[in-house]
């Protein structure tokens, strides 16, 4: 009886190894619509600007659309809530960490406010550092803060780290990695959406992509509820009259669109 178990167990354990195997297949196939959905985005005129930096999540990768990833609807809130077009350019890239974001996404964020301030920049980064491990450094919580300071006042919300209910179980790691973030952006007075506190009591095998890891587009819903009220906070803001930024009158956006890898 026990070896009948144990033979099930492992019989569970490679079909659930295959199934995400087969998953991440099947999202890496997704790359190519996400990436050209981005640059198609990035090249509209819009009266407010919005950058997404992060990783693979603000890609949207396991949604079945820009559209229907956290990003893609959070620039619909803000196009709603405004009444304007808004130009969305995501900045972010599959498997980034948090010196990730530092060292590539800052600087090109940084270059772009060179042309125009954005009107809302939101930040997820801190997963990859906690499967890797690193969210308990000295480095992560340097490079966190230098993110935050590289920020616009005013125009930024950031995420914490959401509960992994899928086939990562970090929950340790992902509560230190929180604490940092929680230390760190009331001190730069940046909100933070609460994705942790948002997913974990609402944790179904149905708000998951193919993966097991990535959300799909029931998941992405639950992130735009964290970030929504801040956003909402940040467009009642927004200064009426903004003039509409046309590609070929800055054509650095085009070249600030980064390429998308797995």
């Amino acid at each position: 009886m026990i070896r009948k178990t144990l033979l099930l167990l492992a019989a569970l354990v490679v079909f659930t190894a295959l199934c995400a195997g087969t998953g991440l297949a099947l999202l890496a196939a997704s790359i190519p619509s996400l990436r050209d959905g981005w640059q198609e985005r990035a090249g509209q005129p819009g009266e407010l600007v919005y950058v997404a930096l992060g990783d693979s999540a603000a890609q949207g990768l396991g949604a079945s659309s820009t559209g229907t990833s956290y990003v893609g609807l959070i620039a619909s809130q803000l196009a709603e809530t405004t009444g304007k077009k808004v130009r969305t350019i995501n900045l972010s890239k599959n498997g980034a960490t948090v010196s990730d974001v530092l060292a590539q996404q800052v600087p090109q964020l940084e270059k772009l406010s060179g042309n125009r301030n954005p009107d809302l920049v939101t930040l997820d980064i801190g997963g990859n550092d906690v499967v890797h491990r690193t969210q308990g450094s000295d480095r992560f919580r340097n490079d966190y803060e230098a993110v935050l300071q590289a920020l616009p006042p005013g125009k930024a919300v950031v995420a914490d780290v959401p509960y992994f209910g899928g086939r990562i179980r970090a929950d340790d790691r992902v509560r230190q990695a929180n604490d940092v973030i929680d230390r760190l952006a009331p001190r730069y007075d940046i909100p933070v959406a609460r994705l942790y506190d948002t997913l974990k009591p609402r944790q179904s095998p149905w708000i998951y992509a193919t993966d097991l890891f990535h959300p799909n587009d029931r998941g992405y819903r639950l992130w735009h509820q964290a970030f929504a009220p801040h956003v909402t906070t940040i467009a009642q803001g927004t200064r009426p009259g903004g003039q509409p930024v046309d590609t070929d009158d800055n054509p650095s956006a085009r070249q600030l669109l980064p390429s998308v890898t797995y």
